[in-house]
C-alpha cells in the first residue's frame, strides 16, 4: 500500500460513522438555531466547532485503539491536535468577540460527557443503554448552545430547550434497542412482547408526564411541548403492540427515526414559539 493510500484510509477512518448521532447534532442545531430567531456568523461558527469535537472525539477513540503502524498513529494525533486548535480559536473568538461567556460552562458540561463516553468506549461499554444515554446527552447541548449563541440570552427557556431534545432522542435508545435487540420478542405473543418493549412503553410515557409538570406547573417547557412527544409515544406503544411477522431491516428502522425527527422539529419549534407568543400577548394587554 502506498503512503498516499495510507493517508486516505487514516482521513476516512476519521469520519464517524454513526449515522444517528449525525442526526442528533445536526437536528438540535437546527433547533436551537430556529428558536434563537436569527442566523449568522456566530451559528456557522459554533456549528463548526460542534462538528469539530464530534470528529475530534472519534479522532481520540481511534488514536486509543492499539495499532503497531506508528505512521497511523502520527496521523491521527496530528489530526487530533489540528481540530483542537480550531476549536480552541473559534471558541474564544465566540466568547470574547460576541462575549457568550456562557459557552464556557456549556462547553465544560459538554467535555464532560464527552470523557464520560471516552472512558465507557475504552471499557466497551459504548453501546449500553447508559453509554448510548450518556453520548446523547453531550450531542444534545447543541440546542441550548445555537439558542443561547443567536440570541445572547442563557434563560429557562435555554434550560427547557435542552430538557425536551434529551428527553425526545434519550427514548430513539430504549425504541431502536427493542426493534433490534428484541427480534424474537417482538414477533412474540403480547406477554412476552410487553416484557421485552416494557422500559421502552415506561420511559415514553414517563417523559410525557414529566414534560406536562414542567409546563404548566414549573414553566420550565412550553405548555405544548408535550404535543411534541406525542408521535413518538405512540410510535413505541405501537411498536410493543402489534406483533411483527418478521424483523424490521435496520435501515427500514432509520428511515422512520428520520421522519420522526422532521415532525419532532416541526413541532417542538411550533411549540417554543407559540408560547412566546402568548407571552407577548399577555404583556401587551
Amino acid at each position: 500500500m502506498s503512503e498516499e493510500d495510507g493517508g486516505r484510509r487514516v482521513i476516512a477512518s476519521m469520519i464517524p460513522r454513526q449515522h444517528g448521532a449525525w442526526s442528533i447534532l445536526i437536528s438540535c442545531f437546527i433547533i436551537g438555531a430556529w428558536l434563537g430567531g436569527r442566523f449568522g456568523a456566530v451559528n456557522v461558527f459554533l456549528l463548526i466547532s460542534a462538528i469539530l469535537a464530534f470528529l475530534a472525539r472519534h479522532a481520540v477513540v481511534v488514536y486509543l485503539r492499539p495499532s503497531k503502524a506508528a505512521q497511523r498513529n502520527k496521523k491521527v494525533l496530528a489530526l487530533i491536535f489540528a481540530y483542537s486548535s480550531i476549536i480552541l480559536l473559534m471558541g474564544a473568538f465566540l466568547v470574547l468577540g460576541y462575549g457568550l461567556w456562557l459557552l464556557l460552562p456549556l462547553g465544560f458540561v459538554a467535555l464532560t460527557f464527552g470523557g464520560l463516553t471516552l472512558i465507557l468506549m475504552a471499557r466497551g461499554k459504548e453501546f449500553t443503554t447508559g453509554g448510548e444515554i450518556v453520548g446523547i446527552l453531550g450531542l444534545t447541548l447543541i440546542a441550548p448552545a445555537a439558542e443561547y449563541s443567536a440570541t445572547g440570552v442563557f434563560s429557562i427557556k435555554t434550560v427547557g430547550l435542552w430538557i425536551v431534545c434529551a428527553f425526545f432522542f434519550v427514548g430513539s435508545v430504549f425504541h431502536v434497542r427493542y426493534l433490534v435487540r428484541r427480534k424474537k420478542e417482538s414477533m412474540g405473543p403480547p406477554a412476552v412482547r410487553l416484557g421485552a418493549g416494557g422500559p421502552s412503553i415506561v420511559y415514553h410515557l414517563a417523559v410525557i408526564i414529566v414534560a406536562i409538570m414542567l409546563g404548566p406547573a414549573l414553566h420550565v417547557l412550553p405548555y405544548l411541548a408535550p404535543v411534541a412527544l406525542l408521535p413518538v409515544t405512540l410510535k413505541a406503544l405501537w411498536a410493543v403492540g402489534r406483533r411483527y411477522e418478521r424483523p424490521l431491516a435496520v435501515r427500514q428502522i432509520g428511515y422512520r427515526e428520520v421522519v420522526h425527527t422532521l415532525v419532532f422539529i416541526i413541532l417542538v419549534g411550533l411549540a417554543f414559539a407559540l408560547e412566546e407568543s402568548i407571552v407577548c400577548l399577555t404583556c401587551l394587554r
